[in-house]
């Protein structure tokens, strides 16, 4: 387990019948100034990643499917029932606020090994900072009493 600002990140195989599947978990403690100021700004609202909902396997897996079950319909139909229905689906993005991070513990599961170890990896050097640089930042808010000077 590595140890980072908020806690530890561990990777945990789950066997799901033949096919094993690789949790990402983290574990973050904040202290109560540290809850307070998440509380108070609403950092927990902020989104820390955005990814594509729908991986494009899945959607060409998607695309095989519907053009089986809809077999005599015509190209064109076929385009404006479920390829428009796919390109709307290609756009969508799922967000992870902040405040999942809080959920102790958040997981995330992988099929790859290599795709959890880069997931903990960017959790460490990319996340977990970004989360600590934005208590900080409020922290010091907090000091300065909501002033700031900015100078050329």
């Amino acid at each position: 387990m590595r140890k980072g600002f908020f806690g530890g990140i561990s990777h945990v195989e789950i066997p799901l019948g033949k096919q094993k599947r690789y949790n990402v978990k983290l574990v973050i403690q904040p202290t109560e100034e540290e809850r307070a100021i998440i509380l108070k700004y609403k950092l927990d609202e902020l989104a820390a990643e955005t990814e594509e909902k729908f991986s494009e396997e899945f959607l060409a897996e998607h695309e095989a499917h519907m053009r089986v079950t809809m077999g005599n319909i015509s190209e064109e139909m076929f385009k404006k029932i479920v390829l428009d229905g796919i390109a709307d689906m290609r756009k969508e993005k799922k967000q992870t606020l902040i405040g999942q991070y809080f959920d102790n513990p958040y997981t995330k599961n992988f099929d790859i090994r290599q795709d959890a170890h880069t997931y903990a990896d960017k959790l460490e050097k990319e996340i977990l900072p970004l989360i600590k640089n934005q208590i900080d930042y409020y922290r010091l808010d907090a000091v300065r009493g909501g002033k700031r000077t900015i100078s050329l």
